[in-house]
């Protein structure tokens, strides 16, 4: 997993997340301000998967739009 933020912290204690879902999957949340990258399952990050649903990337977009903007 290649990524702009120099710095990585992995988050084993994000797969409660998942689990309680019942799905696989990783997640991967960069600051730029920060230059910190922050990851599940990095082994996972590293391959490429189709999403499945691609509404998820534009209102994941326009969330975390809004929650930067009400601060």
């Amino acid at each position: 997993m290649s990524s702009v933020a120099s710095e990585t912290t992995e988050h084993p204690e994000w797969k409660s997340y998942f689990e309680a879902s019942g799905v696989a999957g990783t997640i991967v949340v960069t600051d730029l301000a920060k230059e910190e990258t922050h990851v599940y399952d990095p082994q996972r990050a590293a391959e490429p998967f189709i999403p499945a649903s691609t509404y998820k990337i534009p209102h994941s977009l326009i969330a975390l739009e809004r929650m930067h903007r009400n601060r």
